[in-house]
């Protein structure tokens, strides 16, 4: 996943109620504080989470495909374009 798709990930966790990134810097790279709110995502919305983010060959390469349908989608409008 590209720089600027990570960033709309990390507004996109940003803009949840409550703020999954709340206080965090959005740098738009892969990294643990990124992992740690797309696991809290998952669990909020109730997805299986076996602690990998993105393929399972290569964790960041991308977040999980109901993971990213799921947070842009309860995301929309939050974003602000």
């Amino acid at each position: 996943m590209d720089r600027s798709t990570w960033k709309l990930v990390q507004k996109a966790l940003q803009g949840q109620e409550p703020p999954l990134y709340a206080g965090k810097r959005i740098d738009g790279l892969p990294g643990g504080n990124t992992n740690i709110s797309v696991r809290a995502f998952q669990r909020r919305v109730g997805l299986e989470s076996r602690g990998v983010i993105g393929e399972r060959n290569n964790p960041n390469a991308s977040i999980w495909p109901a993971t990213r349908e799921l947070l842009f989608s309860t995301a929309a409008g939050t974003l602000g374009g």
